[in-house]
């Protein structure tokens, strides 16, 4: 076997490192396994990229046993070079393996040696490798004991927010927003969040979403919340954004600061930009709109300006795209407490069983449970009347709308 790791053939070596990492299963096997490994440490850098991700990889498994950790300290200082190749695939190995490593105490110390390398190519140009890194981050700052080599090289992060590349500063902010959920950088981020909230207003769309994926994670250390400024005014200048990515961005964050309650003023005063944004003809900012009033009338102190919106979802109800309809109907069934909706539903159901997607499981079901509240509130006849539509369409899933609706208002 061990032969077979210098055969010609790059496929070939790659099935006898699998197969050889597979029998670290096997206790009995291990001293074997031992003989192998200055073979396999030769294929880091084998002519064959793929050869040198399947060994990376292969030595992250032998991590988890104790027989091997040895090996794996003579791994780490070759880590950072690894960090460098010219191969994508080779460097996002090197800092996946780094977090899976980060999961062993005796390792600790050797990976201190590693972070500055990390940290460096959070600039990366290839995107699988920087969410490989960021992963690599944040699990090496999930250990106390590499916190402060982190912290001794946080400037590089700073600098990632002023880089002329629009995705090193969108990195930069993403970093920066997962890091400040420890308390060990929270004065480096607090100092520096003046700077990332101006890329709010960033000529790039990218670092803007970045941003505004950030916001809530910021606003969830509350060291950090003075120095967020205005949120009506920020999140308004958001709801005009030019990107539609953007666009699709801000009701989500939207619902996550609703989460809190000093957040609460700053929501209801933004429903109504929240609601204009259905003028849309982009069906998915519509659904993500819909959706997030949706989590927002779940909270009695929002439900009230959510309900000036009650003749929009009606139209919804009837709209093209698929997601529209759905989650139309998921805000109808949670803000039918009121008369003015109950007689808007009422006008229109009918109209909506017609139009039902046939392969559309969830929107079915939807509908019969939409059919169920309406009956719970007393609107027995109607119910009744759309049952009957139910059972006498030659639609083939009026049948399966009947029993479904039957069942939800008690047969």
């Amino acid at each position: 076997m061990v032969d077979s790791l210098k055969h010609q053939v790059w496929t070939v070596r790659i099935a006898a490192m699998s197969i050889i990492f597979e029998l670290a299963e096997h206790v009995e096997l291990h001293t074997q396994i031992q003989d192998a490994i200055p073979s396999i440490f030769s294929l880091l850098k084998d002519e064959d990229s793929d050869v040198q991700s399947v060994a990376i990889t292969g030595f992250g498994n032998l991590a988890q046993r104790a027989e091997f950790q040895d090996a794996i300290l003579l791994l780490i200082p070759k880590i950072p070079e690894l960090l460098t190749n010219s191969s994508w695939g080779v460097r996002r190995s090197a800092a996946l393996i780094l977090a899976k490593l980060s999961e062993t105490v005796g390792f600790y110390h050797a990976l201190q040696l590693t972070v500055l390398p990390l940290m460096q190519r959070l600039k990366d140009s290839d995107p699988n490798v920087r969410d490989a890194i960021m992963s690599a981050l944040e699990s090496l700052v999930e250990r106390v004991e590499l916190r402060d080599t982190v912290q001794h090289n946080f400037p590089l992060l700073l600098e990632m927010l002023k880089d002329q590349d629009a995705v090193v500063r969108a990195t930069g902010i993403s970093a920066l927003a997962k890091l400040a959920k420890h308390e060990e950088f929270r004065a480096e981020t607090q100092a520096a969040l003046s700077s990332v909230l101006q890329l709010l207003n960033d000529l790039d769309p990218r670092v803007r979403l970045s941003t505004v994926a950030a916001f809530p994670q910021f606003y969830e250390q509350a060291e950090l919340r003075a120095e967020m400024g205005d949120l009506v005014r920020q999140i308004e200048k958001l709801l005009k954004d030019e990107d539609e990515s953007v666009l699709s961005a801000v009701p989500i964050m939207v619902s996550e600061l609703a989460k809190h309650p000093d957040c609460y003023p700053s929501i209801q005063a933004l429903i109504p930009s929240v609601i204009d944004m259905l003028n849309t003809e982009n069906p998915y900012i519509i659904a993500t709109v819909i959706s997030t009033l949706g989590k927002l009338a779940d909270n009695v102190i929002f439900r009230e300006p959510i309900q000036t919106a009650i003749p929009a979802f009606v139209q919804l109800l009837q709209h093209e795209d698929y997601n529209v309809r759905l989650t139309s109907i998921s805000i109808s069934i949670k803000v039918l407490d009121t008369a003015e909706h109950l007689h808007a539903i009422k006008t229109t159901v009918s109209s909506l069983i017609e139009s039902v997607d046939q392969q559309r499981w969830q929107l079915r079901v939807d509908v019969a449970t939409l059919l169920s509240q309406l009956t719970m509130r007393g609107e027995y006849q109607l119910v009744l009347n759309l049952l009957l539509i139910f059972q006498s369409g030659t639609n083939q899933y009026c049948w399966e709308l009947y029993f479904i609706a039957g069942k939800n208002v008690g047969g």
